[in-house]
């Protein structure tokens, strides 16, 4: 299964399944994109406003995230963060675990792949989603609330390194 992101910002985009049918909507407001809202598409047209993100700009660990109406401090809600991978337990008590490199962000439980992020290529006509395994439609909301707030630090530390990176090569220019 996928759910196909209507643009290529993740942060601002409708996430539609294989068969054009809207699941989720995604908005972030504020210059500094200080608020994520997701909405997950009901029967009959509803929308039910599913989480709040509210983003801590100076450290990620403090962002708070209300989900169907509880609210978490990320750090809590991750249980371990590490500079490469998130680990959350799900609804049904099992642990999963964002891993994510420069350009991957991919979702195991037990070492399985079972979600990835598929970025829009340069070389291909295809829409930036997320595929999902089968059997994984009673963690769907939550695969798309930690998927944002893991890949939007996976972001972030990408572009500090690269500044970083930079910024050690231009020291060394004689």
């Amino acid at each position: 299964m996928r759910l196909i992101f209507s643009t290529d910002d993740y942060l601002n985009a409708i996430l539609s399944d294989d068969y054009g049918h809207e699941l989720y909507d995604i908005s972030t407001s504020g210059l500094d994109y200080s608020e994520t809202t997701i909405f997950r598409h009901g029967p009959r047209g509803c929308k039910d406003m599913m989480a709040i993100i509210k983003w801590n700009p100076h450290q990620a660990r403090y962002t708070m995230i209300s989900f169907w109406g509880t609210e978490f401090q990320a750090d809590t809600l991750f249980a371990e963060q590490s500079t490469s991978s998130y680990l959350f337990t799900g609804p049904d008590g099992w642990p999963y675990v964002w891993h994510f490199k420069d350009t991957d962000c991919v979702l195991q439980l037990g070492g399985l792949q079972i979600a990835k992020y598929n970025k829009r290529k340069l070389s291909s006509s295809h829409p930036p989603h997320l595929e999902i395994g089968p059997y994984m439609e009673n963690i769907w909301d939550h695969i798309v609330v930690t998927f944002l707030y893991a890949e939007r630090l996976r972001r972030e530390r990408y572009v500090n390194q690269k500044e970083t990176n930079i910024h050690i090569t231009n020291t060394m220019i004689w």
